[in-house]
């Protein structure tokens, strides 16, 4: 009779209660017997499903901030290059203020640091005439020196001081860098 209406159902709501606890959040509760061991069954089965969404939720979390981490750390670990490459450029100003024999050394350490193959510096003082800066020396560039316009596969990018373009930086194409690196 009421032992078994009730230990019964009891039994098997305590086994499923073990599984909960074991982590299966999967596998539903629920048990047959008088109402008041259905509500039972009934609230562990609600907290079972809001234990498996919040669990989802917290793993959505972190696979998000996993994320976050690893741009954030190559974020990091390019700026730390940018300026390691930036105290290279002060060295060199440092050691060389002549403009013809610095602009060169700067235009190779940036080379170098973005691993292109050439580069082509314009400077254009307003008041002179053209400064070309070639890197390496031995590249072809001879629409630099002419003043001619660049071949298809070379791109531009203008380098501004306080608004005002002051010389142009050219690199193929292929071997552009990312535009938060440069």
């Amino acid at each position: 009779g009421v032992s078994r209406a009730v230990i019964k159902p009891l039994l098997a709501l305590s086994r499923q209660a073990q599984r909960l606890r074991s982590g299966d959040l999967a596998t539903p509760i629920s048990a047959d017997g008088v109402f008041e061991i259905d509500l039972l069954a009934s609230t562990l089965d609600e907290a079972r499903e809001r234990l498996g969404a919040t669990l989802a939720s917290l793993e959505g979390l972190n696979r998000g901030l996993e994320r976050q981490v690893q741009q954030r750390t190559e974020t990091l670990a390019a700026q730390t290059e940018n300026l390691k490459l930036l105290h290279r450029v002060a060295q060199v100003s440092l050691r060389r203020p002549d403009p013809e024999r610095l602009v060169p050394e700067i235009l190779r350490l940036i080379a170098e640091h973005h691993r292109l193959p050439a580069a082509v510096l314009i400077h254009t003082p307003g008041d002179r005439a053209p400064s070309v800066y070639v890197h390496p020396e031995a590249t072809a560039a001879p629409w630099a020196r002419a003043g001619e316009p660049p071949p298809a596969d070379w791109l531009v990018r203008p380098l501004e001081h306080r608004g005002v373009v002051i010389a142009q930086l050219y690199l193929p194409a292929q071997a552009l860098p990312e535009p938060q690196v440069m």
